[in-house]
């Protein structure tokens, strides 16, 4: 099972594209995940709103859905950045 994790973390394509998956479709066209390095998921958000919306009332949802559908990964943060 750490095998697993392993995978992700060596090939973190793998986590980019659940992004869709894990966010929802609505909120799926307005953000693109970037990159995921040491644990820090990076996503651009289309504006400030959003940037808002994300950060301080969907994070921690975020979070725990990336930490359910990937449990041997390990998940720190999300970043969000506009662009």
């Amino acid at each position: 099972l750490k095998q697993i994790g392993d995978v992700y973390q060596e090939r973190p394509d793998l986590i980019l594209e659940a992004w869709p998956a894990v966010i929802g479709p609505q909120l799926a066209l307005m953000t693109r995940a970037l990159s995921f390095k040491e644990g820090v998921l990076t996503v651009i958000v289309n504006n400030s709103t959003l940037h808002s919306l994300l950060t301080v009332k969907e994070k921690q949802r975020i979070l725990a859905a990336f930490k359910a559908k990937f449990p041997r990964v390990s998940f720190n943060n999300i970043l969000f950045r506009i662009g």
